[in-house]
């Protein structure tokens, strides 16, 4: 069952995160170019689903770490990069693909 859930936590909500926001980007900056627009919403994807888990290495007050709670922050930040490359990123292409004047 943590393996569903983690799956969905960390595949499929990062996915439908960047197809919404490369959907709603161009209404909402339109000045924006394409590019800028599909690296907001794949940043946005890698890095809402750890905001999280962020903040319960942040706030827990270090409750049960023997070492600093630097290490579990960078790798949360590490993981948050990654999934916004793998997944992020070719949702947020693949959503606005032929969208785009010119494209």
């Amino acid at each position: 069952m943590g393996a569903i859930v983690a799956i969905i936590y960390l595949m499929i909500l990062p996915a439908v995160i960047a197809t919404v926001l490369a959907a709603v980007l161009p209404n909402l900056l339109p000045h924006a170019s394409y590019r800028k627009r599909t690296l907001i919403a794949a940043g946005m994807s890698g890095f809402l689903p750890m905001a999280i888990p962020l903040a319960a290495v942040i706030f827990g007050g270090g409750k049960g770490y023997s070492y600093s709670p630097m290490i579990p922050i960078v790798a949360l930040l590490m993981v948050g990069l990654v999934v916004a490359v793998v997944i992020g990123l070719p949702a947020a292409i693949y959503a606005r693909r032929g969208k785009e004047p010119g494209r």
